[in-house]
């Protein structure tokens, strides 16, 4: 039996907190939350949490981006 060990498996840590969340407000399993993403199920309200969550969360990430920026360009002290 060969290892491979040069292969590596990257996992998507933001997609998965949102799964996870989603899966919590809505009281079913993380699968299930990523079959509807894949479009193997159909549940709008899932859906249209998760959408929502990961807007918020691009968001908060752009708006942390252009406040650092911000704050290089004008001297606070």
């Amino acid at each position: 039996m060969v290892n491979n060990s040069d292969k590596t498996i990257v996992r998507d840590s933001e997609k998965s907190f949102i799964v996870k969340k989603v899966a919590e407000l809505h009281k079913v399993t993380p699968r299930y939350v990523n079959y509807i993403l894949e479009g193997e199920r159909s549940n709008d309200e899932i859906f249209m949490t998760y959408m929502d969550l990961q807007e918020g969360i691009n968001a908060l990430i752009q708006e942390n981006e252009l406040l650092l920026a911000v704050k290089k360009l004008i001297p606070f002290n």
